[in-house]
């Protein structure tokens, strides 16, 4: 793995407020385990990498990888809200036409 994807998953993880504990229970490993990956101690398996896009939203693996996170494509729990929202007001305007 590259020092780019170990960056990105500190970063991901502190923009998020969690802790490493915290962000390995979600993902389902120990938490020594994910540290090492952020130290770049050793690489997650393709099934660890697709659960942390799951739990950050996601949705370019390689950008993960590959880029710094600011070029990264990944919607914020905000945007799903506001984008529920969006949707629940269509549906109100089309029933009442």
């Amino acid at each position: 793995m590259s020092a780019i994807f170990s960056e990105n998953l500190k970063e991901l993880r502190k923009l998020n407020n969690y802790s490493q504990r915290q962000i390995a229970d979600l993902i389902n490993i120990k938490r020594c385990t994910y540290a090492s990956y952020e130290e770049m101690r050793s690489e997650p398996p393709f099934e660890i990498l697709i659960s942390i896009c799951k739990c950050y939203r996601i949705t370019d693996l390689y950008g993960l990888l590959t880029k710094k996170l600011s070029d990264l494509e990944f919607i914020t729990p905000i945007e799903v809200n506001k984008a529920i929202i969006a949707v629940n007001k269509i549906k109100k305007i089309i029933q009442t036409v």
